[in-house]
């Protein structure tokens, strides 16, 4: 039978043996992990986390997910380092993977372009450091199959152009300039935190979409394009 491991209520220092013990003892694959952020951060062994992707156990994982918390299981020294890089090993899971979670962490450029996910359909981006390039790439190439898009939290990208003839769902906070939907022929739901949204949204071709909303904020306001029409949203409240 598949392991489902899920690490996030552990105490990271007492009881990191446990989910190693539970792994060597299970007799099958792992489908999928749920791990803390902090397990990827210096001094909380990141090396034994990207050994367990390396190992047999999970060459059919299907779920990964680095959860991010505030403040949960990360000692106060611990915060202030700079950003450990995502598993490189994600990539050997181009045959299985197709939902993941990244959290504080950073998405390097050599492992974004090595990135062929053929099945990958839900990422989730939390606090995660990849430049603009990158990103474009995952959406429009690495990961051909990509439904659903959530969570972009304070990516300082100047301009997010999106281009997908399978995203279905983008949930976003992104505090760049200009965020434009170029061509998505399968999108359906469009929804952003006004805390964190930018100036102007444009949306050149998207022919399913049904639902636009924003997380409301009554102070923000913000310029939205559809084709050539220029609207100007105050707010809009939407209950999820």
């Amino acid at each position: 039978m598949p392991l489902n491991l899920d690490c996030r209520q552990l105490s990271l220092f007492n009881d990191f043996e446990i989910p190693r013990a539970i792994i060597s003892s299970h007799q099958g694959s792992v489908q999928s992990l749920c791990i803390p952020s902090c397990y990827l951060r210096k001094h909380t062994m990141p090396c034994m986390v990207d050994a367990w992707l390396k190992s047999p156990e999970f060459t059919e994982l299907q779920l990964l997910e680095d959860d991010y918390s505030p403040g949960s299981h990360l000692p106060d020294i611990e915060r202030h380092l700079p950003m450990p890089s995502a598993p490189m090993s994600i990539s050997r899971f181009s045959s299985s993977l197709h939902t993941a979670t990244f959290a504080l962490c950073d998405l390097p450029d050599n492992m974004v372009l090595n990135l062929r996910l053929p099945f990958f359909k839900k990422l989730s981006l939390v606090r995660v450091r990849i430049l603009e390039a990158s990103l474009h790439n995952i959406i429009h190439s690495s990961c051909p199959a990509l439904e659903c898009l959530v969570r972009v939290f304070t990516i300082r990208i100047g301009c997010l152009q999106i281009k997908s003839p399978n995203l279905v769902r983008i949930g976003i906070c992104f505090d760049g300039r200009q965020l434009i939907i170029q061509d998505a022929p399968s999108l359906q739901r469009l929804i952003l935190d006004s805390s964190y949204s930018p100036l102007q949204i444009t949306v050149l071709s998207a022919t399913k979409l049904e639902t636009l909303g924003v997380i409301h904020d009554l102070c923000a306001h913000f310029n939205m394009v559809f084709g050539s029409t220029v609207l100007q949203v105050l707010y809009i409240i939407i209950y999820l």
